[in-house]
Order: C-alpha cells, then structure tokens, then sequence
C-alpha cells in the first residue's frame, strides 16, 4: 500500500510541475550572427538568449501564472504570451526588404496570442490618439467607450473560438487594468488628485503579486503609485521630494514582490534619468531595502553609469542627419553652447510645452538648440515639424531608445534636456525644463561669461 500511496504522490507532483510549464520549440532562418533575447520587463533590462543550432531552438519557462515574455531579434520585438501547459511553435522568417522578422506562431496557445495581438493593436490606437491631450472628460469617455468596443469584440471572439475560463478571466483583468491606466494618466497629466474622479479605483485590487508577469498590471501601479505620491507633493515640490514621497508610499505596499518592484523601478528611473543629486543616497536606500539579486544587479550597473556624463565630462560624439540627410557632428557645435532636446509626438508633456522649446530658442539665439525626435514613426516626426516650423536642426532618431546616441546621453525618459558648453564638455546631463527660470538664469549666465571670453 505504502508504495502504491507514494505512486500516486509522485504522479502527483510530476503532472503538477509539468502543468506549471510553458514549452516554445522553433525554427529560425536567421540572417546572420543575430541572437534571439528574450526578457519580461519585470527585472528591467536584465534578458536571457535562446541558442539556434541547425535552424532549431527550445525553451522552457516554468511560470506557474499566465506571463508575457517579449522575443527582441535585430530590430523586431515580439510579445509572447505564456500560461501552464501551453506548447507554443515558433517560426521565425527573415525578411530582408524591411531587415527584420516576422513570427508565426502556432500549436497550443497559438490562437489566445493572436486574440492578444488584435487587442493590443486596438488599445494601441487609442494611445495615438494622443487621449492625454483633451479636456478631462472627454479623454475618460473616450477611453471607456474604446474599451466597451474591445470587450464586445472579446465577447464575439469567445462565440467564435472556445478559449479556457483562465486565459478569458486573465485578458478581462488585462482590459480593466489597462482602462485604468489610461484614466489614472489623465489624472496625472491634468494634476488632478481629487478622489471623485477617481471612482473607478474603488472596486479594483489594486495589489496582487500574481499579476507582475502581466505588462498592463504593472502599468496600472506604477501610475496608481504616482498617483498616491502626488497627493503628497505639489507643483514646487522638487524631484527628492517627490522622490521621498514616491518612497514613503512604496514603503506601505503589503506584498513583498511589488514593494521591490516599485522600488526598482522608481530608483532606476531617477537615477537613470539623473533626477536626484544626492544618488548615493537613493542608492544606499534601495540596497537597504530590496533583497531581490536582480534588481540589485541592475541598480549597481545603473548607478554606476551615473557616474559618467557628470558636469565637466566629454559629451559623447554622435552623427545626426537632417531631412534632407546633412550630417551634424557634435565637433561641428563647438564654439556655441548647445541645448539637445529629446522629444517624441507621442510623448504628451513634450508636445503640451513644445511653444516653451520654441520661446527659449528664439529668446537666445546664441545658444544652439538641437531637436532629436525618438519617434518610430518617421512621417509623424515630418508632419510634425512642417506643421510647427521646425527646420533648423531639427533630426530623428530611427532606433528611439535603443539609439546609440540615446543610450550614450541615457535617453530614458521623455522629454529630457542637455546642456553642453562651447568647447563639447557636459553642462548638466538633465538639464533645466525650458519653461523654468532657472534655465533661464543659467543660460544668462552663460551668455554674460561667453561675451566675457
């Protein structure tokens, strides 16, 4: 009997585990030395590679929640969505006219992807809409009336296809975060902190570690977060302020693997973006409070990179070409202080104070300002700038963020600024707003030491 018992527990624990499991088996006509990375955003920029021998290529995940893992190669990224027990086959197909691949996905799992991508392509539309730039109301009910339209289209594809309870409840967790997202950067665009407007938070669970793997989860407390941080700030609060205030509400967060979470992702971003001065500070706090290996690594790696483009420091070389393909070197700037700005048409806050670039531009006209779209879309960066005169020095990045030039200034962030002087040496990696006056009284006090030499 005993033996039989023991049998049993072994089936048992051996199907349990193989249920948490996610299988991708694949074939990859890569077009020469490339690697595929994947990577899940939660740990930030750390990414695994998958190895391709003869063609073929295998990875398990072991995952017991519903996950999303994003597949990069050359200048293609791919979201994949994972859930225990799919056996998912990829086919990556090379396609040199556009230098990039195209995914074919298929086996078990293949049609919940797929159900995933066309509501990520409907949400997406929503997004470059720029939502964020209409009056309040009008935004929310533009939002919820594009989400009703989406969760119709989930009803009619269940009629259609019989998809599993779990994979339905995990996209209509997925749909309500998301719409909760949008509303909450409304609120935060238009500083609204009124709990009124805010009604739609009252029936939601705000905090639930097994929802980390999913992208709009984290999307949705990372606003909430800053959120309840703006509450406690107001507009003349200063970055370590709100900072500190960013913090103290981590710091009430009853799950553990959120709390680290946020607290990654926070410190990463104001001192990858160079938002604080005292970053040992910051960095000596997270160390203190987060135990998680990988967001230690990565904080380490960030901090230390902080360190370069310090005030007095080589602004890195770069090659920029125009509309009309005439190259900009930063060799070529010397002589003049320069002021890069980094900005997308997609970014709201970079396109609501744009008339602020514009005014300090034409106020000193001794200073070179230098306007670097990371848009992906190349004809919105042109429409853009025919429609607000933008000629001079005016360039776009095709690669964004993943730029080199981006990555050299720490492009994290938009809108980010950086003030370089005359002989190529960094003034302030991040630099003061154009609408401040404090960029102001630096840039007077440029010009008074200029006209001096």
């Amino acid at each position: 009997m005993k033996i039989i018992k023991y049998l049993f527990y072994f089936l048992f624990i051996l199907f349990s585990c193989k249920n948490d499991r996610t299988q991708i088996n694949g074939s990859a006509n890569l077009a020469g030395g490339e690697v595929i990375r994947i990577y899940d955003d939660v740990y930030g920029n750390l990414t695994d590679s998958i190895s391709v021998k003869d063609g073929k290529f295998h990875k398990v995940f072991e995952k017991p929640h519903p996950f999303i893992y994003y597949f990069s190669i050359k200048n293609t990224k791919k979201a994949i969505f994972i859930s225990p027990g799919f056996d998912l086959k990829i086919d990556l197909r090379y396609n040199p006219s556009e230098d990039s691949y195209h995914f074919l996905i298929s086996g078990k799992g293949a049609i919940e992807n797929y159900l995933i991508d066309t509501i990520s392509q409907k949400v997406g539309k929503l997004n470059k809409t720029n939502i964020y730039l209409l009056p309040p109301e009008v935004a929310i009910k533009k939002t919820d009336s594009t989400f009703e339209y989406i969760n119709r289209h989930l009803h009619t594809s269940q009629s259609l296809r019989k998809y599993s309870p779990a994979f339905l409840e995990y996209l209509t967790k997925v749909l309500k975060y998301n719409s909760a997202t949008f509303k909450n950067q409304v609120a935060l665009q238009n500083g609204i902190k009124d709990r009124s407007f805010l009604y739609y938070l009252e029936k939601m669970k705000i905090w639930d570690e097994s929802f980390l793997g999913m992208p709009e989860y984290r999307s949705f407390i990372d606003s909430y977060i800053n959120i309840m941080a703006s509450r406690r700030c107001d507009e003349n609060s200063t970055n370590e302020e709100y900072l500190d205030a960013l913090l103290s509400c981590i710091k009430l967060i009853p799950e553990k693997s959120i709390r680290e979470h946020l607290l990654f992702d926070k410190i990463r971003m104001f001192l990858g973006a160079d938002l604080v001065a005292n970053k040992k500070h910051y960095f000596d706090h997270f160390i203190i409070n987060n135990t998680n290996e990988k967001y230690r690594a990565e904080i380490t790696e960030v901090y230390l990179k902080t360190l370069a483009l310090q005030p007095g420091t080589k602004a890195p070389s770069f090659i920029l070409l125009n509309s009309n393909n005439n190259p900009l070197t930063i060799e070529m700037l010397q002589g003049s202080c320069v002021y890069l700005i980094f900005w997308a048409t997609w970014c709201g806050p970079c396109v609501k104070t744009f008339p602020d670039y514009k005014s300090l531009a034409s106020e000193y006209k001794e200073i070179k300002f230098v306007y670097i779209s990371l848009d992906s879309d190349e004809n919105k960066w042109k429409d853009f700038s025919v429609k607000h005169d933008l000629h001079h020095l005016n360039f776009w990045l095709s690669e964004g963020l993943n730029s080199s030039m981006a990555k050299a200034y720490q492009v994290e962030t938009l809108p980010r600024f950086v003030l370089i002087d005359k002989k190529g040496y960094v003034i302030q990696k991040n630099a003061y707003h154009p609408s401040t006056k404090e960029i102001r009284l630096l840039l007077d006090s440029l010009s008074r030491k200029n006209n001096l030499e």
